[in-house]
């Protein structure tokens, strides 16, 4: 499912277990941005298959934040095209409390400050440790153009698709949220945490 929007202001960002400091090398956090009026694209879907005889059923999402003056595109599968002259750097997401916070701006600041704290609510229980996701930024003049972010949940951690959208556009803080279908435009309302409904 592709939906889309709009991040207003971005001036940093945190992808990270929230127990890791600023100099752990699995974590991904900027300041300093600067970012004005950028697009938001999601994919989130269901997640079905079995890997080395372990059937994996869970929710797979895949987040593309860029610069609305620098094309970029996602993918359904979770690949991104970009501009040629752009340099990307990868950074490897992990975890060591089995849960993982994202969010931008003041949400970026909560998720500092609750280091100190076990599983805190600003972040989604995973059940386990080890690799998350991945994050990759593109840059060009030392200015960010786009960053990609990808994740995983096992369906035992109970999180619905709406339930992860919706905690994804909050600590994202994105508007005019849309899902996008055959190239048609369906508003989002979202009238409480956990239900979201289509202006259709």
């Amino acid at each position: 499912m592709r939906y889309k929007g709009k991040i207003e202001k971005l001036d940093q960002i945190i992808v990270s277990d929230p127990i890791y400091g600023k100099d752990v090398d699995c974590r991904y956090e900027r300041t300093n941005i600067n970012g004005h009026n950028w697009n938001v694209n999601i994919e989130i879907n269901d997640f079905s298959e079995k890997i080395d005889n372990i059937q994996l059923n869970g929710i797979e999402f895949f987040i593309l934040l860029n610069n609305s003056n620098k094309p970029t595109y996602l993918n359904e599968d979770g690949s991104f095209r970009y501009q040629p002259d752009n340099k990307i750097k990868e950074i490897m997401i992990g975890m060591d409390t089995a849960c993982i916070a994202l969010g931008i701006n003041n949400y970026a600041n909560d998720i500092r400050d609750s280091k100190g704290d076990w599983q805190p609510d600003n972040s989604l229980n995973t059940l386990t440790d080890g690799i998350f996701g991945y994050v990759k930024e593109g840059t060009k003049d030392n200015t960010i153009d786009f960053i990609w972010i990808s994740g995983y949940l096992d369906e035992d951690t109970g999180y619905s698709i709406n339930e992860i959208l919706d905690y994804i556009c909050t600590q994202f803080e994105v508007k005019n949220l849309y899902r996008e279908i055959n190239n048609e435009k369906f508003p989002v309302i979202k009238d409480n945490l956990n239900d979201i409904n289509y202006d259709i």
